[in-house]
């Protein structure tokens, strides 16, 4: 959903940009889905505010 690699999507969740990892499995780990929905409406409400700014 994101269209990050996995190597951007760590470095932006250990920068408290991106939410947190759960552990789903053994060897395998994903993201609470309305976590990311979350995170990209901030996405597109900082976007939106920033054409309304210009």
């Amino acid at each position: 959903m994101a269209g990050f690699s996995r190597a951007t999507l760590y470095r932006l969740e250990a920068q408290g940009r991106f939410p947190s990892r759960i552990k789903i499995g053994a060897h395998a780990t994903g993201y609470v889905l309305a976590e990311v929905e979350e995170w990209i409406e901030e996405r597109i409400a900082d976007r939106n505010a920033d054409r309304r700014a210009q």
